[in-house]
């Protein structure tokens, strides 16, 4: 989770790719806990 956390707080420094990543990331991680 620290992780995710630090991915949030530091995404405005993340290139427009990488932010597509982390948002892909987050759905599949959002399906894996079933929400």
């Amino acid at each position: 989770m620290e992780v995710i956390n630090e991915t949030l707080s530091s995404r405005h420094l993340q290139p427009p790719w990488l932010e597509e990543q982390v948002a892909k990331a987050e759905k599949q991680q959002s399906k894996s806990s079933g929400g």
